[in-house]
């Protein structure tokens, strides 16, 4: 069961077509011309050319005796009374006058509610706008792991520090670890392309390594650490990096987050050798019997920039694990604080101030390739006039450059932003910035200076209140009432952090259609019914790698919380799979094909088929008696879908 957004068509309200019956007088709208210049058997509307019974007039095709009356058609232009779509139709599906397509690569979408049709085929050509990333053009991204040959005993660990605690009341000599996979630990590794360096980030787990356990210390810290000197490779070889100086020297953090022993502490970390690259990430198995092929990060520290002669161990030594492709999307937040928009009259036109949070499923995205970055979620006023109001917020930046060249810093917290930090960070223009109130009013932001000395700031620390990855911006606003009248205006800043979130990669994607579908009786767990679907799984998932069709079963069982069809068991209750028909990959929607798409539902028979512009086609086959009536609908997964030329058709028959 996945997140839905219901599209509530008036027309398909209306219509109550039980078990393949037809019922009325027609729509007023025939089906889209068909291939083929002639119709065989003459153009009367009273005409049966295949047989089915079904006069021409309000068949769906009078070529196919497998379909018969026309249930629903929608050209989908705007002056087509078939389509009236309520105002708005949400942030994960739009309508453009042509198709109707999806917003975000994970949705599902029902063409109305209450449709109690029965036998019936959708049909609608399905393309792709995208998908949620593009494995040629992102940086790379790794997930990190504890490596099992550190020298300390268990508990494992990616990163040790000896000594780190040295001089606190408690800390003893005791080695001192930090694992990457333990208690909600996650740490990541990237390479920016744009600058050349090479990024370890994250939240760990660790203390004193005290007889398998942990202990002075013991907590979650934040580790950052950048390679921006001498920094070679690529992503099929591995990466190095050498000890740099001044401004262009390999350096970082790390620092406690929630122990009493070292509450808020932190302590700089640089890199160090005696000869050779001072940290390496290569695919070489690195202490790992029999592998020559896993990615190991390895690399020396140590707390001072003289780089003296080590007296204690302290050095990385992990797993990498390299994803497909980077897809630069992140969960926006509030800083850890306070607020994410901050507003001076935003009610009042005074100096009243109201602070706005972000809900959880808000989302900052970059897309490398395009030079742009979109912000989208509710902001809710959780502090000052207004308070509990929420608006749909949307902003959306384009790429000025990377480095103090591009404009700013803007620097409120020196101490944790030195300059080798801010001269990594990210320079955007705004382009659009609004926050939506249900009621139709508005607030539209506009850059501010509008000299663009001082433009939105992306990177770590930048938010401008705590180390963590984020931006900042100033901004002005006017406030718009529901019928366009000034309201208020005034300025206000953006202060946002941005997790990282398990990247969504091309390896991975769906679109297709619904069928007998219907919202589940459980709020907000999405639907039930019947999926057809083109779909490729990449070789990280559970079920087998490769293109194929599906046709699958969502089922009213509790909700998994799952984003995909598995768990790491592929145990998932509340999804069945009912048949795969792997195929070659020439029918590709990642790749710009487009494809004519069938789902036919008679009786307990269910067939999925999908066709290319060249005649080329798949079917998948299945029965299930779970589903008997209800509407149809679309499905995404990590693929901007996108549906034209949709009919809804008696079934009379099944192809062959």
């Amino acid at each position: 069961m996945r997140a839905l957004v219901i599209l509530s068509l008036a027309p398909l309200a209306s219509c109550n077509i039980l078990q393949g019956a037809y019922e009325g007088d027609g729509f007023g709208v025939l089906p889209p011309p068909m291939p083929g210049d002639e119709v065989p058997c003459g153009e009367a509307d009273d005409a049966d050319c295949d047989g089915d019974g079904v006069v021409r007039a309000v068949d769906c095709d009078d070529r196919d005796p497998d379909l018969g009356a026309l249930l629903y058609a929608n050209g989908l232009d705007f002056d087509d009374n078939f389509y009236d779509p309520p105002e708005p139709l949400g942030m994960d599906w739009t309508y453009s006058g042509q198709s109707i397509y999806a917003t975000s690569g994970g949705q599902e979408a029902l063409l109305g509610e209450g449709v109690h049709w029965r036998d019936y085929v959708v049909l609608a050509d399905v393309r792709s706008r995208g998908t949620e990333s593009s494995c040629s053009t992102c940086s790379t991204l790794y997930r990190l792991s504890d490596h099992p040959d550190g020298v300390l005993a268990a508990p494992d660990y990616g990163l040790r520090l000896d000594s780190l605690f040295e001089g606190l009341p408690g800390a003893t000599d005791a080695g001192i670890t930090f694992s990457f996979d333990t208690k909600d630990a996650m740490v990541w590794a990237r390479h920016d392309v744009a600058n050349n360096t090479l990024r370890i980030f994250g939240t760990v787990y660790g203390g004193e390594d005290v007889e398998s356990a942990y202990g002075f210390g013991e907590g979650h810290y934040q580790i950052y650490m950048v390679y921006n000197a001498n920094v070679s490779g690529n992503p099929d070889d591995g990466w190095t990096a050498g000890i740099g100086e001044g401004e262009l020297m390999n350096q970082g953090w790390i620092r406690s987050l929630d122990n009493p022993d070292t509450m808020g502490m932190q302590w700089s970390i640089y890199d160090y050798s005696s000869s050779g690259p001072s940290f390496s990430m290569l695919p070489d198995g690195h202490r790992l019997d029999d592998d020559e092929v896993t990615w190991v990060g390895r690399g020396a520290l140590e707390p001072e920039p003289s780089r003296d002669a080590r007296d204690a161990v302290r050095d990385f030594l992990f797993i990498a694990d390299p994803l497909n492709c980077a897809d630069r999307t992140y969960t926006a937040k509030a800083h850890e604080d306070g607020h994410a928009f901050w507003f001076v009259g935003l009610y009042d036109d005074g100096e009243a101030i109201t602070r706005l949070d972000l809900s959880e499923d808000a989302v900052f995205r970059v897309d490398e390739h395009a030079g742009t970055a979109t912000l989208a979620g509710t902001a809710t006023v959780y502090e000052g006039p207004g308070l509990g109001d929420a608006y749909a917020a949307e902003l959306s930046w384009t790429l000025r450059g990377v480095g103090p060249e591009y404009g700013g810093p803007k620097i409120e917290r020196p101490a944790i932003q030195p300059e080798w930090l801010s001269d990594q960070w990210e320079y955007y223009d705004l382009v659009e910035g609004s926050l939506l109130a249900a009621d139709g009013s508005e607030v539209v932001l506009a850059q501010m200076p509008a000299d663009g000395s001082y433009p939105f700031q992306v990177g770590d620390s930048a938010n401008n209140k705590d180390v963590k990855y984020g931006g900042s911006t100033w901004f002005t606003f006017e406030r718009m009432d529901e019928h366009g009248a000034l309201v208020t205006t005034g300025h206000g800043d953006l202060n946002a952090t941005f997790d990282d979130r398990e990247p969504v990669c091309t390896g991975r994607w769906r679109a297709g259609l619904l069928a007998r579908a219907a919202l589940d009786d459980v709020p907000d767990e999405g639907f039930i019914g019947y999926r057809c679907a083109l779909a490729r799984n990449s070789a990280s998932d559970c079920f087998a790698e490769g293109h194929f069709l599906q046709i699958a079963a969502f089922t009213d069982d509790e909700e998994d919380d799952l984003s995909s069809e598995c768990g790491e068991t592929c145990d998932n209750p509340s999804f069945d799979q009912l048949a795969r028909v792997d195929h070659d990959g020439g029918l590709d929607l990642s790749a710009g094909d487009v494809a004519a798409m069938r789902f036919y539902v008679l009786g307990t028979d269910l067939v999925c088929t999908a066709e290319d512009d060249d005649g080329n086609r798949v079917v998948a086959r299945a029965t299930d008696a779970r589903y008997t009536e209800g509407p149809n609908g679309f499905s995404t997964l990590n693929m901007f879908g996108d549906f034209d030329d949709v009919r809804v058709c008696e079934a009379l028959g099944l192809p062959d």
